[in-house]
């Protein structure tokens, strides 16, 4: 896995902070986990193109997507460091996006990670 920092730039906009899921899909009855969505998150760098490419379920400059059981995403810009590796990707909540999405990104909260 190769992490990527993701910034939530209007972080304010997102109602519900707290994200349930079933630690057993399909089977609330066995318990679910919460998760705490905070302003900086992780993806997985193989989740994100800087270009759109057609049949990619990740991140795009033309492709919102959601945070799986969190909110969904558009991309704002990129940061680079002095090598051209990405560092920062900057996104805004849309909070009452309702078309269909090709992508559900895993992630994890930087401020809540090991």
């Amino acid at each position: 896995m190769d992490p990527v920092n993701v910034v939530i730039e209007n972080f304010d906009v997102v109602k519900d902070k707290k994200c349930s899921a079933d630690l057993f899909p399909g089977f609330p009855e066995k318990g679910q986990r919460e998760y705490t969505l905070t302003k900086n998150v992780f993806i997985d760098a193989v989740d994100f193109s800087e270009t759109h490419i057609p049949k990619f379920f990740g991140l795009t400059p033309e492709q919102p997507v959601m945070l799986k059981y969190g909110p969904v995403v558009k991309l704002n810009s990129v940061v680079k460091d002095n090598n051209g590796k990405i560092t920062v990707i900057k996104v805004d909540v849309l909070p009452n996006y309702d078309q269909k999405l090709k992508g559900y990104l895993h992630w994890v909260s930087q401020e809540n990670s090991v």
